[in-house]
C-alpha cells in the first residue's frame, strides 16, 4: 500500500489508505474502455461489410426501441440478484456473448449476426460504462469524487487510445474474431477488479447499478410547456438538435467513403480504417481539452465556441466537395466529434447555466435525450431519402451540400443563442438561480466574465454580492475591483476585503494604505475582513497583526483583533481572545450601545468556552438591538449546549424580543424541549412567558414535543391551555405520524365540561339570578371563560376525532340553519360515547341556561349561592382577572358589606398579585372619597380592571379577551395631561397614538368648529398606523389622562396581539368602511402572471405576484422576503372546491387559469376570479372563513385548472408576530384608502375626531 501511495501521490491527492482501490478503480476504467472501444469499430466494420453503410442508418431506426425491449428484461431479471453481484453477473454476461458472437463468426457472417453485434455495441455502453461509473460513486463521496475522477477518468482516455491503436495494427494479422476474444479477456478482468472493489468497500448503497444509470425528464406535454414559454431553451434545444443531425451526416459519409475505399465486403480494412479514425479522434480530442478548450472560452468567448463546430463542419463539407477523397471524410469525422466531446460540450453546458433551477434540471435531460435521438431519427430518415436509389440517389461527397445548408441554419441559431445566453444570464443574476456553489464549470466564458465585471457597478448590494460570489466560484476574484471597498453597504465592502485579500495583485498592494484605515470602521464585519486581507497582501501572518493590535485604544479595533487572533488554532491565541472580551464586557458602558453591539458580534466569531457567558448580560441588555444581536450569536454558535435555554425562554415574555428568542429557541431542536416543558409546568415562571411557549414547542416537530404539549393539558390557567391546544393542534395536523395518548386527551375534556359548569354556576349565581350588570367586566370575563372552554372542548375532540369533520361541526353549530344544526349535533352524538357524551354534549348544545345548569348539577361541585358568597370566593381565587373583576363589581354595585372582605384581601393579597392588589386600593378609595375627589388626589395610574373596562367599548380593542386586556392595561404608559395641553398637532406626523381615559378633548381643524369628545376614545389611531398627517389639532379641555402608546409601541402591540389585529379586520368587514373588505381583490398584470406561473416560481417572481395586491403593495423588500417564505405555489384541478364557510381561511392570489366565486344558495351572480386576483385576502387576516363577513355562504372552486399562490392564515399571524414592521405595512396600505374613526366615544356620540 505504501508503495502504490508513493507512486500515485505526485499525481493525484490520495490518502495511503485509498490508494489501493483507487489504482483498483483507474485499472477498471482502462480495461473497460478499452473493452468498449475495441468493440465499436468491429461492430461497425463487420456490419458496413455484410449489409453495407447505406443501409446503417436503418439499423439506427431500428435498434432504438430493440434496446429498450432489452434493457427492460435485463432490468427485470438482474434485480433478482443480490445487488453487490450485479455487476459481476452483467460482465460475466458480456463475456459469454464476445465468446459466442466469436464461435458464430467463425462459421460465418449473416445479416441476423451482424445486425445482433452491432446492437450488443450500443449496449455495451450501458452495462460497462455506466455501471462503472455508478459504482464509483456509490464508493466515493463528493469531496472524494472531486479528488480521484479525474484521475480514474484518464484511465478512459488511455484505454480509448490504447485500444484504437491495437485494432488498427493488429486485426489484419491477429483477426477480428481474436479481437473479441482479447475483448472478452479485458472484460474478464474488469469483473475480477469489481470483485475485489465491492469486498473492499463497506456500506455500498448500489444506486441505479441495475438499471446502469436511468435517464430521467419529463412527460411531452410539461416538456412542450418549457419549450414554448423559454425562448433560450427553443433556441438550446434547435442548436443541440441541429448538432445531432451534422454528426450523422458526417458520420454517413465517413462510412460510405471507408466502404468505398477498402472495398465491400472486406471487414477487416473497414475496421483498420475505422479505428484509425478512432485513434486520431482521441489523440485530437485529448489536446483540444486539455490544451485549448478553457483558454477558447476564456479568451474568445461562448460566441466563438459555439461557432466552431458549425464552422469546421462547413469548412470540411466544402473539403470533402472539391476532392472528394477518403481522407476529407476521416478529416470531418476526427474534427467533430473532438470538437464535439470537448469544447462543444462545455459550451452546451455553459448554455444551460442561466435558466432557473426547476427548468434546468427538468429542461436538460429533455434535451440531452429526447430532442437528441428525435433529431437523429429525422436525420437518419432524411439520409435514407437522399442515398438511396428510391430516393435522390446521392453519393456520400454530394450529401455535403445537406450539410452546408445544415450549418448555415446552425451558425445562425448559434449567433443567437449567445445573445440570448447574455439575455437570460442577466435575467438569472436577478433572479439568483446560479448557485455559486453548485457551478460545475472548469473554464469562464469571457462573456460571462464581462457580465459578472459589470454588475458589480450595480447599485442593487445583492446583485453586487452575487457576481462577487460567481466569480471567486470561477476563480476570478482578481477582477473584483478595489473600487467597491468606497461601497456604501457594509456587506460589499466585507466581501471585496475578501476578494482583494484573496487575490493577491499588485493593485490590491497598491490599495493597503486604504484597507489599513478600514480597521476602524464602524461595521464589525468590515474590520475583521480588513485585518485578514491586510495580512494577505502582505503576505503577513493575520495572528501576528491582530495580537499588535490587541493594545489598541480603540475598544472596536481590539474587538476585531480577538476575532482575527481566535482564528489562529493555537491555544494561547484563544486564550488571549477571551480575556480581551472579558475585559472589554466590564469596561463596556451602559451609554455605549455601539461597542456593546459589537461585543456580542465578536463572541459570535470567538466562540470559545470562556466568553460564551459573556452573552448571557447582553441578552438581558436593555437596548434591544444588543439583545438581538447576542441572540444571532447565539445562533451561530450552535446548539451544542443549552446555556442559553433560560435566558432565552425568559425573553419569551418580552414583546420585542420574543421573535428573535423563539427563533433561537427552535434553532436548537429537539435538545431544547425537556428545557421548554420545565418552564412550561414551572408555576412561578410569568405567566406571559408560559403562554409563548407552546407556539415555540410547536415548531420543533418530534415526538417529545408533542409529549410535552399533551402533558401541558393539564394546565389551571385557562388561556395557557388555550396556547397548548392550539398548537398541539397545529402539530398534529403538520405531523399526523407524531403520536399521543388519547385517554389523557379524553381525561382532559372531561375537565374541561367540568370546568364550564363551574363557571356557567357562577356566572347564573351573579347575573341572572341576583340581576347584576351583565356588561361588567367580571361578567365580559366569566362570559369569555365559557367561550374559550367550548373552544377547548372542540379543540381537545379534534384530537380524539378527524379534524376536519370536528371542524365542519362546529362551524355548523355556530353558523347555519335550524337543519345544519341538528343534523351537527346528531353527528356529535355519534361520534362520543358514554361519559363523553353525557357530559359534553350540554355543552356543546344550545339548551337554555337553566337546563344546561341541571345537566352540570351531577358534575360540578359549585352550587349557587348568594351574591355576597360568591363574589367573596371569587376575590380569593388564583386568576387575577377574575378577583379584579369581582372586586370591581363591588365597588361599581357599592357592595359595601364586603368592603372587610376587600380590605382583607389588600392585606393577604401577595403584592405580585398586582391587578387584585390595585383594585382593592382603588375600590376602597372609592367608598371614602367622591369621584371628583378620588380624580384630583389620585396620582397613581389608574388601576389596570378600570382602564380594560374602558379599553373594551372601543371597537379597537373589541375583540381582545379580557386577560389580555389586562396585560395591555398593565404594560401600557399612562400619562396626565393639563388644561389646555396639545396632544395631537394639524399638519404633522403623529409619533403617538392616545386613548383617552378620563376628561375631555376637543378635535379642531382650520376649516371646522371644535368638536368635544370624551373617555373613552382612541386618537390619531389612522394615521399612526398610516404614518400620515394629522388631520385636525387635539387639545385638552380638562385635566386628561390617556394611555399613550408610540408608533414603535403600536406596531409590537399589534404584532403581540392575534385577537387586537383579527379585530381591526373584523370591524372593517361589518361596518364595510374599506372597499377592500371585498372577498376578490382585483390585482394587475394578470397576463404577465400566467406567464410566470408556467414553472415553479422564483422568490422574486413570488415578489412580483404579491406587490400586484393592494394590501401588499406597501411591503418593503427586507419584509417582503418574510413574507415570501410563506407563500406556497399550488396547482388546482379543475372543478376542485377550495372552500367554504367552514373552511381553514387562506389567501389564494391566481396565477392562471381561473377560479369562481358564488353564493352558496345561489342569490348572487358568480364572480370569476382571474389571473392577478386574490380572494380571501381580508377574511384570512380577519381570521374568518371565506363569506362569513357577508350574509351569504360563500363557495369558491376552480372553474379553470390553475395555479395559485397561497398564504395560510396560521402562517401569516405567526409571521406577523415575528415582524411589527411588516405588520405596520400591511396596515399602512389598507389605511391609505379608509381608515377607522380616529376617535370614538360611548359617552356623546361625537364625530370622528
Amino acid at each position: 500500500m505504501a508503495i502504490v501511495h508513493r507512486v500515485l501521490s505526485p499525481v493525484v491527492q490520495v490518502r495511503q489508505e485509498e490508494s489501493i482501490t483507487l489504482l483498483l478503480m483507474f485499472l477498471y476504467s482502462f480495461l473497460a474502455m478499452t473493452a468498449y472501444t475495441i468493440i465499436k469499430p468491429l461492430a461497425t466494420g463487420t456490419f458496413i461489410a455484410v449489409v453495407g453503410a447505406e443501409n446503417l442508418p436503418i439499423m439506427v431506426l431500428v435498434a432504438g426501441p430493440v434496446i429498450a425491449v432489452i434493457m427492460q428484461v435485463y432490468a427485470a431479471g438482474i434485480s433478482r440478484l443480490p445487488q453487490r453481484w450485479v455487476i459481476q453477473v452483467t460482465q460475466l454476461g458480456v463475456v459469454a456473448l464476445l465468446i459466442g458472437f466469436s464461435v458464430i463468426f467463425r462459421v460465418g457472417q449473416g445479416l441476423i449476426s451482424v445486425s445482433a453485434i452491432y446492437v450488443f455495441r450500443l449496449i455495451l455502453g450501458v452495462l460497462l460504462l455506466s455501471q462503472f461509473w455508478t459504482l464509483a460513486n456509490d464508493i466515493y463521496d463528493p469531496r472524494q469524487a472531486k479528488r480521484f475522477f479525474g484521475f480514474i477518468g484518464g484511465g478512459s482516455a488511455l484505454g480509448g487510445l490504447t485500444a484504437s491503436f491495437l485494432v488498427q495494427q493488429t486485426i489484419e494479422t491477429i483477426g477480428f474474431n481474436n479481437l473479441l476474444l482479447v475483448s472478452a479477456a479485458l472484460v474478464t478482468g474488469c469483473m475480477a477488479i469489481a470483485t475485489i472493489v465491492v469486498n473492499r468497500t463497506q456500506n455500498l448503497t448500489f444506486n441505479e447499478i441495475t438499471s446502469g444509470g436511468k435517464e430521467t425528464g419529463v412527460r411531452g406535454t410539461e416538456a412542450l410547456r418549457m419549450l414554448r414559454e423559454s425562448k433560450h431553451l427553443q433556441v438550446i434545444a434547435i442548436v443541440i438538435g441541429l448538432a445531432s443531425m451534422g454528426a450523422a451526416l458526417v458520420e454517413t459519409q465517413l462510412n460510405l467513403a471507408v466502404e468505398e475505399f477498402a472495398g465491400a465486403g472486406e471487414t477487416g480494412g473497414i475496421a483498420t480504417l475505422l479505428a484509425t479514425v478512432q485513434l486520431y479522434t482521441s489523440l485530437a480530442g485529448f489536446v483540444i481539452q486539455v490544451l485549448l478548450t478553457s483558454a477558447i472560452h476564456r479568451r474568445l468567448g461562448i460566441g466563438v465556441a459555439l461557432l466552431l463546430l458549425p464552422i469546421s463542419l462547413g469548412g470540411t463539407a466544402v473539403a470533402v466537395l472539391i476532392s472528394g477523397g477518403l481522407w476529407s471524410a476521416m478529416l470531418a469525422r476526427v474534427f467533430d466529434a473532438s470538437l464535439r466531446y470537448s469544447v462543444d460540450k462545455t459550451t452546451r453546458e455553459i448554455l444551460f447555466m442561466p435558466l432557473p433551477s426547476e427548468l434546468k434540471y427538468q429542461a436538460k435531460p429533455f434535451v440531452d435525450v429526447t430532442v437528441v435521438r428525435g433529431s437523429q431519427s429525422v436525420v437518419n430518415l432524411l439520409i435514407l431519402l437522399l442515398i438511396k436509389d428510391w430516393g435522390f440517389g446521392l453519393s456520400w461527397p454530394q450529401l455535403s451540400v445537406v450539410s452546408l445548408v445544415l450549418v448555415m441554419l446552425w451558425a445562425y441559431m448559434s449567433v443567437r443563442a449567445r445573445r440570448g445566453y447574455l439575455a437570460a444570464f442577466r435575467g438569472s443574476i436577478e433572479r439568483r438561480d446560479v448557485q455559486p456553489a453548485k457551478m460545475r464549470l472548469d473554464v469562464a466564458d469571457l462573456s460571462t466574465i464581462e457580465t459578472l465585471v459589470e454588475e458589480l457597478s450595480h447599485p442593487d448590494e445583492r446583485r453586487v454580492l452575487y457576481a462577487i460570489d460567481i466569480l471567486e466560484s470561477l476563480d476570478k476574484r482578481n477582477l473584483v475591483t478595489p473600487l467597491l471597498l468606497h461601497h456604501s453597504s457594509a456587506v460589499v465592502r466585507a466581501r471585496a476585503l475578501d476578494a482583494v485579500g484573496s487575490a493577491r495583485t499588485e493593485i490590491a498592494r497598491q490599495w493597503a494604505p486604504t484597507i489599513q484605515g478600514m480597521i476602524k470602521d464602524d461595521n464589525p464585519e468590515v474590520r475583521a475582513s480588513a485585518i485578514a486581507a491586510l495580512a494577505n497582501i502582505r503576505d503577513e501572518d493575520a495572528t501576528a497583526l491582530a495580537r499588535a493590535l490587541l493594545a489598541d485604544d480603540d475598544p472596536r479595533i481590539v474587538a476585531t483583533a480577538a476575532v482575527a487572533l481566535s482564528q489562529s488554532g493555537r491555544r494561547d491565541d484563544e486564550e488571549a481572545a477571551d480575556r480581551a472580551l472579558s475585559s472589554l464586557a466590564e469596561a463596556a458602558e451602559e451609554s455605549n450601545v455601539q461597542l456593546r453591539q459589537d461585543l456580542a458580534i465578536a463572541i459570535r466569531h470567538v466562540g470559545g468556552a470562556n466568553c460564551r457567558h459573556l452573552l448571557i448580560p447582553l441578552l438581558h441588555d436593555k437596548d434591544a438591538v444588543v439583545s438581538v444581536e447576542a441572540m444571532r450569536s447565539v445562533r451561530a454558535l450552535g446548539s451544542a449546549d443549552n446555556l442559553f435555554a433560560p435566558t432565552l425562554i425568559s425573553l419569551l415574555g418580552n414583546r420585542l424580543l420574543k421573535s428573535e428568542a423563539r427563533e433561537t429557541l427552535v434553532g436548537y431542536g429537539e435538545s431544547v424541549v425537556p428545557a421548554l416543558g420545565y418552564f412550561l409546568e414551572d408555576p412561578n415562571e410569568n405567566i406571559w412567558v408560559r403562554r409563548h411557549i407552546p407556539a415555540t414547542v410547536a415548531r420543533v416537530p418530534c415526538q417529545a414535543s408533542m409529549d410535552t404539549l399533551i402533558d401541558a393539558l393539564t394546565e389551571s390557567d385557562g388561556f395557557l391551555r388555550y396556547k397548548v391546544l392550539a398548537a398541539v393542534g397545529k402539530l398534529s395536523r403538520g405531523h399526523p405520524d407524531l403520536r399521543y395518548d388519547s385517554e389523557k386527551v379524553e381525561a382532559r375534556v372531561l375537565v374541561e365540561g367540568v370546568g364550564y359548569f363551574d363557571w356557567l354556576t357562577v356566572y347564573h349565581s351573579l347575573f341572572v339570578r341576583a340581576g347584576l350588570p351583565v356588561d361588567s367586566v367580571l361578567a365580559t370575563s366569566l362570559n369569555q371563560k365559557l367561550v374559550r372552554g367550548v373552544d377547548r372542548v372542540y379543540r381537545l375532540l379534534a384530537l380524539l376525532h378527524p379534524w376536519k369533520d370536528i371542524a365542519a361541526a362546529r362551524w355548523a353549530i355556530d353558523h347555519g340553519d335550524a337543519r345544519s344544526k341538528a343534523n351537527a349535533f346528531e353527528y356529535l352524538d355519534n361520534i362520543l360515547e358514554g361519559q363523553l357524551r353525557s357530559q359534553l354534549m350540554p355543552v356543546l348544545e344550545e339548551l337554555p341556561m337553566e337546563e344546561k345548569l341541571r345537566h352540570g348539577q351531577a358534575v360540578t361541585s359549585t352550587k349557587l349561592g348568594g351574591v355576597e358568597e360568591t363574589l367573596r370566593s371569587l376575590m380569593n381565587i388564583d386568576d387575577q382577572v377574575v378577583a379584579a373583576g369581582a372586586i370591581d363589581l363591588v365597588r361599581s354595585q357599592e357592595l359595601w358589606g364586603l368592603a372587610g372582605d376587600v380590605e382583607s384581601v389588600l392585606a393577604t393579597r401577595d403584592p405580585q398579585d398586582w391587578y387584585v392588589f390595585e383594585a382593592a386600593s382603588w375600590t376602597l378609595a372609592s367608598r371614602r372619597l367622591t369621584t371628583d375627589r378620588r380624580r384630583e388626589l389620585w396620582r397613581e395610574p389608574l388601576p389596570a380592571v378600570v382602564l380594560a373596562d374602558r379599553l373594551r367599548v372601543l371597537p379597537m380593542f373589541g375583540s381582545v379577551g379580557m386577560d389580555e386586556l389586562f396585560r395591555i392595561a398593565g404594560a401600557a404608559e399612562q400619562v396626565r395631561h393639563e388644561t389646555a395641553s396639545v396632544l395631537l398637532q394639524e399638519g404633522a406626523v403623529p409619533d403617538n397614538l392616545y386613548v383617552l381615559l378620563d376628561g375631555r378633548v376637543t378635535a379642531t381643524t382650520s376649516r371646522s368648529e371644535p368638536k368635544e369628545i370624551g373617555p373613552p376614545a382612541t386618537l390619531g389611531l389612522d394615521e399612526v398606523l398610516n404614518g400620515s398627517l394629522m388631520s385636525h389639532t387635539v387639545k385638552t379641555i380638562e385635566p386628561c389622562v390617556s394611555l399613550r402608546l408610540s408608533s414603535e409601541g403600536m406596531g409590537t402591540l399589534l404584532a403581540d396581539n392575534t385577537d387586537l389585529v383579527q379585530g381591526f379586520f373584523r370591524t372593517l368587514a361589518r361596518r364595510g368602511e374599506a372597499s377592500d373588505s371585498e372577498e376578490v381583490i382585483k390585482g394587475s398584470q394578470g397576463e404577465e402572471l400566467a406567464e410566470l406561473s408556467g414553472g415553479q416560481l422564483t422568490p422574486i417572481q413570488k415578489v412580483l405576484a404579491l406587490q400586484r395586491i393592494s394590501v401588499f403593495s406597501r411591503v418593503s423588500a427586507p419584509e417582503m422576503r418574510h413574507l415570501v417564505s410563506i407563500a406556497h405555489q399550488v396547482a388546482l384541478g379543475n372543478g376542485q372546491v377550495l372552500s367554504g364557510k367552514s373552511d381553514h381561511p387562506v389567501v389564494n392570489i391566481v396565477l392562471s387559469g381561473a377560479l369562481r366565486l358564488e353564493a352558496s344558495d345561489g342569490s348572487l351572480p358568480a364572480q370569476q376570479i382571474k389571473p392577478g386576483d386574490a380572494v380571501g385576502v381580508h377574511e384570512a387576516l380577519a381570521g374568518s372563513a371565506l363569506g362569513s363577513t357577508k350574509s351569504h355562504a360563500s363557495r369558491l372552486t376552480v372553474a379553470e385548472a390553475s395555479a395559485a399562490l397561497r398564504i395560510d392564515s396560521d402562517d401569516l399571524f405567526d409571521l406577523l408576530g415575528q415582524r411589527p414592521e411588516l405588520l405596520q405595512q400591511i396596515f399602512s396600505a389598507l389605511f391609505s384608502k379608509q381608515g377607522l374613526e380616529t376617535a370614538e366615544t360611548s359617552q356623546t356620540g361625537a364625530d370622528d375626531a
